[in-house]
């Protein structure tokens, strides 16, 4: 099976969490140094803090969907007592920005979520 193809390579300032995961907070960056000089500048604004800033290299490749290891049983499950989110363009009700990028349908008993379209009226 070959490799997904790669799209590009990007540089960020990432948080590391008590367990040590990282999330990426300053960035995309092209270069190391770029990186670098982003944490500097965090230093001298007073942004880093004793927080754990560390210096992230994301590879973005295309997605290669697989089953393989899914529990399909649970997915009929799940599926089967209504929790399989609804397609956004069949949704029509209010939109909630969930500040990650993404909106969420504000209908209770809708789970339709889409991505955040720069038309999107601020809260």
């Amino acid at each position: 099976m070959s490799e997904p193809k790669t799209i590009g390579e990007q540089w960020w300032l990432a948080e590391l969490d008590q367990h040590g995961n990282p999330t990426l907070i300053d960035g995309a960056h092209s270069s190391r140094d770029a990186a670098d000089q982003a944490k500097y500048l965090f230093d001298r604004l007073g942004f880093s803090g004793d927080r754990r800033l560390v210096v992230a290299r994301v590879t973005l490749s295309e997605v290669k969907p697989s089953s393989k290891g899914v529990n399909e049983e649970a997915l009929g499950a799940l599926n089967s007592i209504g929790l399989r989110p609804q397609p956004a363009d069949e949704c029509d009700h209010d939109w909630e920005d969930m500040g990650d990028g993404t909106m969420a349908c504000t209908y209770p008993d809708c789970n339709a979520t889409r991505p955040k379209r720069p038309d999107d009226e601020e809260a």
